[in-house]
């Protein structure tokens, strides 16, 4: 990428890190409304982190899989230690699409581990 395009990016996020701040201050966004997009800065904040150390690897792309890997592995087991302590309501209307997915990611990680024997 670019460096000029890639300064025109960051300060396109820092205008919009503002202006959030700015509608939030006025009382136009709820505050309960930010766990979204905290989650959002949270992950791009990881991805910069890691793509900078994958960076500096000799193999970037195994590196990145290894991240995002990981990011799963430990997304998942937070989910499954609020579960089952109660964190998560066992209710909670998104939960069934995250079970949907963990069926649909066990048959693509079973095919793939089926591909290479």
């Amino acid at each position: 990428m670019e460096t000029s395009n890639l300064t025109a990016q960051v300060t396109s996020i820092r205008a919009t890190l503002q202006a959030i701040e700015s509608q939030l201050d006025r009382g136009r966004i709820p505050a309960e409304a930010l766990d979204d997009f905290k989650a959002a800065v949270d992950d791009i904040r990881l991805r910069v982190w890691n793509i900078m150390a994958a960076s500096r690897s000799h193999d970037y792309p195994v590196a990145l899989e290894r991240f995002r890997i990981r990011r799963a592995i430990d997304i998942s087991r937070s989910v499954a230690e609020e579960l089952r302590s109660g964190d998560i309501h066992p209710d909670h209307p998104e939960l069934n699409d995250l079970r949907q997915l963990a069926v649909v990611l066990i048959a693509a990680i079973d095919a793939t581990a089926a591909s290479r024997a």
